[in-house]
């Protein structure tokens, strides 16, 4: 579940006529892999994280189905210190 804070985009002039829904939800899936380890005080890996979320405007222009999601992917790589306690 999420919150747009939509103040900047409702407060504009320039766009038409829509429907805003501040409220977003649906899955959202994070993975992380560090398979190596670097001289015992680092483990390096990826992640990626994937969503999908729901419909949070409706755009007169723009009647297909899912149009007005908010989504996002991203990757990278992991560098994380080898804690002790």
């Amino acid at each position: 579940m999420g919150y747009t804070f939509s103040k900047s985009i409702t407060d504009s002039d320039n766009m038409p006529d829509y429907e805003f829904n501040n409220w977003n939800y649906d899955p959202e899936l994070n993975i992380t892999f560090s398979p190596f380890n670097l001289k015992r005080q680092y483990n390096i890996g990826f992640y990626l994280d994937l969503y999908r979320g729901s419909k949070i405007f409706n755009d007169v222009y723009h009647e297909a189905d899912r149009v007005g999601n908010q989504s996002f992917m991203k990757f990278g790589l992991i560098l994380q210190p080898e804690l002790y306690f």
